[in-house]
């Protein structure tokens, strides 16, 4: 259960941090069919023994790759899917099992012939009368496997597509049971019941030396360690007196935030944006308490508009942080001259069916000053449902260099930046450690999408384990967080998409 399976433009983990208590019982339970397939497959080695050898170890060789695919195959997929259905509600887990099935699909299907060939072979021998048992026994595994099967679709949606395989251990295990006590007496019984008895043993002590040496190397994996219970934070709510209106006609529905030192003291005050005709407000946390000052660091009140986006930086260099917002008209900065704000609305065209959503803020070209990336989204009187993924459907984000003097100059399409498609959030980092500042955009109804900087002014969209595979990302998350000093994301989505969650390792 623990390893990442090769794919194009990443890797993807799958369930590598499951808890091993879990896993443990998960073995135990769902691979006890494996022993059971290679018990059946020396009961037809042992009938052709005589008559063919090499037919007979053939045989014999098949069972025991039966034992190891069977076991590993058929546990994987059953216990992923139980474990991802308990553990996350409505978590999308057919995206980790179709990453295994698709690494693993030639192994998976020359399984399924070879189980299906000597299947077949058994059964003309049982109806043949060579084996000495009843011809109820011929249709007795099909009939078994075909209604548990079915069982598992119909009355374990949508989970029994994945654990429908499991049918087939139970029905070995019924069927190998009875032929035990149907050779009753023949000298072949206590030869198969033997070689049952120490596949059994086998695999038991197989799975009690994996769970142990796995506990033993668990110190080894950062995501379990331990956390003292004076590390760890405690919150307690603080009372706001600010209440987001929105207009659902007018305007997205997303609510602004942005923490800024306006007065440089070391505690940062909270910017909260309003909506449709709803006024922005600043808050200083002082006494345990939030306290209003919007109108103290003169900020400006709005008409007609919602305020979509905030952030913070010093734009102007001139060591106090500015606040920069978005409106369905464009983008203001208050600049921040010693605790007083003084708005300019930036100077760039914003096209007829863009909202500047929100903001990438990083000095993308190393000149000393703070760019922006502005996430767009189309306009809400101009939405078409929410589930249209075209890739035309939405205006194009852009990007715009700070000139220096407070103004600045849209570079989208010099810099190769002209997708287009609905965007919810940017954000710069440097992704392959040559210190300029890389692009990740999450596009919703769309993909998530990285682009290199390449330190002349472009960017090259470079692929990635969410690549063409559409959803609805919206916000990202970044650190190192397996501490292997690379960086990693966190994408999350709407709905029952499950988050989508990868690692750059190895500098790619």
């Amino acid at each position: 259960m623990h390893f990442l399976p090769e794919g194009p433009g990443g890797e993807v983990s799958m369930l590598e941090h499951v808890p091993l208590k879990r896993a443990s019982i998960g073995h135990f339970f769902a691979v006890f069919g494996a022993p059971l397939y290679f018990a059946g497959y020396y009961g037809v080695s042992a009938f052709f023994k005589k008559s063919n050898e090499a037919l007979a170890n053939m045989l014999l060789v098949l069972g025991v790759l039966a034992f190891f695919i069977g076991g590993i195959w058929i546990s994987s997929r059953y216990f992923g899917a139980e474990v991802l259905q308990r553990s996350q509600g409505t978590a999308d887990y057919a995206f980790y099992l179709q990453s295994y099935e698709d690494h693993y699909q030639v192994l998976v299907w020359a399984l399924r012939i070879i189980i299906v060939l000597l299947s077949g072979v058994y059964v003309l021998l049982i109806l043949r009368n060579k084996q000495g048992l009843p011809k109820w026994l011929a249709i007795f595994n099909p009939i078994v496997l075909l209604i548990i099967t079915i069982s598992s679709l119909v009355w374990f949606k949508p989970l029994g597509i994945h654990i429908a395989p499991i049918a087939m251990n139970v029905t070995h295990f019924i069927f190998f049971t009875i032929l035990l006590f149907q050779l009753k007496n023949k000298p072949v019984n206590m030869k198969i019941l033997k070689y049952f008895f120490f596949s059994v043993l086998a695999l038991v002590l197989v799975i009690v030396s994996f769970v142990l040496l796995r506990f033993g190397m668990d110190g080894n994996n950062p995501y379990n360690n331990e956390i003292d219970d004076n590390l760890i934070p405690t919150f307690s709510e603080a009372s706001i007196a600010f209440t987001q209106e929105h207009n659902g006609e007018e305007s997205l529905p997303v609510i602004a935030s942005a923490l800024i030192d306006i007065d440089n003291d070391g505690v940062d005050e909270l910017f909260l944006g309003g909506g449709y005709n709803h006024q922005d407000e600043l808050f200083k946390y002082e006494d345990g308490s939030f306290t209003l000052i919007s109108k103290s660091v003169n900020l400006q009140e709005k008409e007609n508009l919602s305020t979509l986006g905030a952030a913070s930086a010093d734009f102007d260099n001139n060591g106090f942080s500015d606040l920069i917002i978005s409106r369905e008209d464009g983008i203001t900065i208050y600049y921040n001259n010693g605790g007083k704000f003084t708005p300019k609305k930036v100077d760039y065209p914003l096209a007829d069916n863009a909202s500047p959503l929100g903001f990438a803020l990083g000095d993308v070209n190393k000149d000393g000053t703070i760019d922006i990336f502005i996430s767009n989204y189309i306009r809400k009187k101009q939405m078409v449902g929410q589930n249209n993924f075209s890739k035309t459907y939405g205006p194009i984000s852009q990007l715009l260099l700070n000139n220096g003097d407070n103004t600045f100059k849209d570079v989208t399409k010099e810099s190769g930046l002209t997708y287009q498609h609905n965007t919810f959030m940017g954000i710069f980092v440097d992704i392959d450690n040559d210190s300029w500042l890389d692009l990740v955009v999450a596009h919703d109804t769309g993909e998530v999408r990285t682009y290199q900087n390449n330190g002349d002014g472009t960017f090259t969209v470079k692929p990635n384990p969410t690549t063409d595979k559409y959803g609805y990302p919206m916000g990202i998350a970044v650190g190192d967080y397996n501490n292997d000093g690379n960086v990693d994301f966190m994408f999350s989505n709407t709905g029952s998409t499950a988050p989508h969650f990868f690692s750059k390792r190895y500098g790619r």
